[in-house]
């Protein structure tokens, strides 16, 4: 983003805020009826692999390189580094009422939106609104944010949290209505049902459509959460969407089932050690970044099913300071995403599995550095099974 560019952007979003900016006695002043809340953090990762993966900067799978199965890489990049905004009216109620309905927006990027290795874009992750009805337990969200379903990530350092290998779950714009209630002692269950967009992959060799928005229906997720006063949270969730894709060049064309059925639990066994899990089963879930990056054989006009899932075993951290945390933290986990050998050709990625261990240590509540070091193991059908091993150093820096 160039300098002219940065300042229509700026430009842009100061009126976009109405009252946000004025000028007084020739100096400028930021006011608005809303508390902003700026938060994100800089960081850097630098990677060695023993052998070649997509995309380097963060691991996907192993590539197949038979002529050189050892062709070792090293990346650095800050691409990962996050910006957001938090906007929410100053409380207006008086002391100890709450109010009857509470709002907030949102905005989140970081520089994984493409370019050269110097030169990043920006990505859009988070951008919604979120409208709480405290006393009747419901939430109201529309904008783009996080699937429903499968909601929880590894603590990995790598960027795509063990998405394409048995973590599934992504970002898109959605329209979500969850509903809570308490019962028992600590006890509650939550109902979220979200209309989402679908978005496909690119349509076929006879058009550049995107296979979602052709099918012109929005996908349904929805997810039944149950958090015990122990600790213990469970969900159930699932998706059901459809993709259309064009098989001739006469327009006409086909649909293809999205579908998941997903596990998730989280549970706090000591003070400082957390346990979580997930589970997935479904068809065509490239779009969720299941199926190791595979959705639909189009050559064989079926959806393509894949089964997997992760775990991860969290300890610390071990210190705290005033406004934050520090000292160390360690991770373990392991990861697994099997596609189904009858749905895809030969020469296909067919199975995706990682272990991992990190250790980070925080100096204060901004400051942190960690060591991730992860085997990736990735099998071909019919051919080669490649794998890697991972050394991931990362410097981090809070605001």
């Amino acid at each position: 983003m160039n300098g002219l560019s940065l300042r229509i952007s700026l430009a842009i979003f100061l009126l976009a805020v109405p009252g946000l900016a004025s000028e007084t006695d020739g100096e400028a002043h930021l006011r608005s009826s809303l508390d902003l809340k700026i938060y994100g953090y800089f960081k850097l990762d630098a990677a060695y692999d023993s052998a070649r993966t997509a995309v380097g900067d963060f691991v996907k799978w192993v590539e197949l390189v038979p002529e050189n199965p050892h062709d070792a890489a090293f990346s650095m990049t800050a691409n990962q580094s996050r910006f957001g905004v938090e906007f929410a009216p100053r409380p207006a109620t008086e002391a100890g009422s709450e109010p009857r309905l509470k709002t907030r927006g949102r905005i989140e990027v970081d520089f994984y939106g493409g370019g050269a290795a110097n030169k990043s874009r920006l990505m859009l992750r988070h951008a919604y609104i979120e409208a709480v009805w405290p006393q009747r337990g419901l939430e109201l969200i529309a904008g783009q944010t996080t699937d429903v379903i499968s909601p929880l990530n590894p603590k990995t350092l790598n960027y795509s949290v063990a998405w394409w290998a048995g973590n599934i779950g992504y970002r898109r714009p959605q329209v979500r209505l969850t509903c809570r209630s308490d019962f028992g002692e600590g006890h509650q269950l939550a109902l979220a049902v979200a209309l989402a967009r679908t978005i496909g992959a690119t349509d076929s060799e006879f058009t550049s459509n995107d296979a979602g928005s052709d099918s012109a229906l929005p996908t349904l997720q929805a997810r039944l959460g149950l958090s015990l006063a122990n600790g213990a949270a469970i969900g159930i969730s699932g998706h059901i969407g459809q993709e259309e894709f064009d098989t001739a060049p006469d327009g006409r064309s086909e649909t293809f089932d999205s579908w998941s059925l997903n596990l998730d639990y989280k549970q706090r066994l000591a003070s400082h050690v957390v346990v979580q899990a997930e589970a997935f089963t479904g068809e065509n879930l490239q779009a969720y970044l299941g199926g190791i990056g595979q959705g639909v054989n189009l050559a064989r006009r079926q959806e393509i099913a894949s089964s997997g899932g992760w775990f991860s075993l969290d300890f610390g951290p071990y210190e705290r300071v005033e406004g934050g945390s520090a000292g160390w933290e360690y991770h373990l986990g392991a990861t697994i995403d099997d596609v189904d050998d009858l749905d895809v050709a030969s020469g296909a990625r067919s199975r995706n599995t990682s272990l991992f261990a990190s250790g980070l240590y925080s100096f204060d509540r901004h400051l942190q550095m960690s060591l991730e070091l992860s085997w990736w193991s990735t099998a071909y059908k019919d051919q080669q099974e490649p794998s890697t091993l991972r050394s991931q150093f990362s410097v981090l820096y809070r605001f």
